[in-house]
């Protein structure tokens, strides 16, 4: 008698629900797993349909009687129609009468062995015109429906074509004198041809990856920053520029640089850009002597222009002054002409000396002093304020140097004529502090002094020559009278009036 089976033991609800749950799980992560495999086959099937429609030869599948069962968009754009209308169409209709007896023997050949043959046969194309076609076939056995002919179509013209034309860039990249470089959106080089190499006296393996900042002169990085980045916008495939570079042994060469941009058709992406690069540092180096030997002719010649008319005036300033006394009426207009005509070849003389360079402010004020004292016959002290410690000297603007001498010439030489006679000297003090300057005259006055500079009431024939020559902007006049009755005058001198000294004009 046989023993009766054993009976499991009964399940609680719980175990039941842990084991559905376990279960649920299982099935969850198999289904993610699926989802992830069709995912992948997606991506594939995405991939190989991206390949084989933009790929630059023609992909054909035929039937195994010849019909045209799919084709990519290079193969319908070689024979020039449009693909719907390739479809279901007997490819033998796309071959020369001359080549039909080829083209049948090679789809023959094609359907009755496992080889994988090729043939040059002359299509034509759907206008009419015909080109010569590299043919590569191969047989894929199908038991359902007889099996399909995978055909792949090269234009040989275009091909040959193509060669060409690499062999020749390669040709002219490689021996070209002009150095030139290839470098990606990133800046750094992909490609560098022997000459610039041997124009930086860097090997290839080290150009390579380095960014053409690397190599450019620390002042004209920014340039070099500026110009490629304009090579992204719609009109600017191109842009020249001379920039310098830096050899590996720390030279510093110039060169003539063009750059073209290469960018991507269906965004307008920046691919990469080609550089050529001439030296031409020897071309620069003869420019600088040149222009060296101009400016010193020019130099030459303005100093001796500035010469003789500092030796003009000062001679007919000595004409007028031996009237001075034989008319003593006009002795005061005399005086006043040739203290102006001394100022003006006083600037003269100075640019004679650096004709390239803003006369100091300093040499104009003491020569003015000077020449006034002679012409009045009455002391004129003049001073620098901290000269030895923390006094800079400005330089006054060209296009201003004689406006601001006639200016100081009538501030000083009125101050001497009013002061009383043999009272106090006139002093004349000056500040500067590089950037900005300040001349201040303090002279005694036989009567108190009533006028306003600012409306033109009450000015003299000297201060009303000054208040016309007053530059309009950086310049500053004021007047003001001390506890001991002494006759203050400021002069405040700013940019564009004044500069700093050494600064060319």
């Amino acid at each position: 008698m046989d023993e009766p089976a054993a009976k499991h033991p009964a399940r609680s609800p719980e175990e039941l629900l842990h084991e559905l749950q376990v279960h649920q799980i299982e099935l969850e992560m198999q289904n993610e797993a699926m989802r992830q495999t069709q995912v992948s086959l997606e991506k594939s099937r995405d991939r190989y349909a991206e390949l084989f429609e933009f790929a630059p030869i023609g992909y054909f599948t035929l039937s195994n009687t010849g019909l045209i069962a799919a084709c990519n968009l290079a193969g319908a754009t070689l024979l020039g129609m449009n693909r719907s209308k390739l479809v279901s169409r007997r490819f033998a209709k796309f071959v020369t009468a001359e080549d039909s007896d080829r083209w049948y023997q090679l789809f023959l050949s094609v359907l009755n062995t496992t080889d994988k043959p090729s043939e040059v046969l002359l299509l034509q194309r759907g206008d009419g015109s015909q080109f010569p076609a590299r043919l590569d076939c191969r047989y894929v056995k199908d038991d359902g429906n007889g099996g399909t002919v995978l055909l792949t179509l090269i234009d040989t013209v275009e091909r040959r074509s193509l060669r060409q034309r690499e062999q020749s860039f390669n040709a002219i990249f490689e021996h070209s004198p002009i150095g030139i470089g290839v470098a990606g959106p990133d800046r750094r080089y992909r490609q560098v041809n022997p000459a610039f190499c041997r124009m930086l006296g860097y090997s290839e393996a080290e150009l390579l990856g380095m960014s053409y900042l690397d190599i450019t002169h620390p002042v004209d990085q920014e340039l070099t920053i500026a110009n490629p980045s304009m090579l992204r916008a719609d009109d600017g495939r191109h842009f020249s520029m001379e920039k310098r570079y830096v050899t590996k042994t720390g030279n510093t060469l110039w060169v003539s640089l063009n750059a073209v941009a290469v960018t991507d058709e269906t965004n307008g992406e920046l691919l990469y850009s080609i550089g050529l690069a001439e030296d031409i540092t020897a071309r620069r180096e003869a420019e600088i002597e040149r222009l060296t030997h101009a400016r010193q002719q020019r130099d030459t010649l303005v100093r001796e222009v500035h010469h003789r008319i500092k030796n003009n005036l000062q001679s007919v300033a000595g004409l007028l002054q031996r009237e001075l006394g034989k008319f003593t009426g006009l002795n005061p207009r005399l005086e006043t002409a040739i203290s102006q005509i001394n100022a003006i070849a006083m600037v003269h003389g100075l640019q004679s000396s650096a004709p390239d360079e803003a006369t100091r402010l300093c040499d104009n004020v003491k020569s003015i002093c000077k020449t006034v004292s002679e012409l009045l016959q009455r002391p004129v002290m003049f001073r620098i304020e901290h000269e030895q410690t923390s006094f800079l000297p400005v330089g006054i603007n060209s296009d201003e140097s004689v406006p601001i001498a006639l200016v100081l010439n009538e501030l000083i030489l009125n101050a001497v004529k009013h002061a009383p006679v043999g009272g106090a000297a006139t002093h004349v003090s000056l500040s500067a502090d590089g950037v900005r300057a300040k001349l201040s005259i303090r002279n005694g006055w036989t009567t108190a002094p009533e006028f306003n500079f600012e409306t033109g009431q009450g000015l003299g024939t000297g201060l009303r020559l000054v208040r016309s020559l007053m530059p309009l902007q950086g310049a500053r006049l004021s007047f003001e009278q001390d506890t001991a009755g002494q006759i203050l005058t400021h002069l405040e001198l700013i940019s564009p009036i004044v500069m700093p000294h050494g600064q060319k004009r």
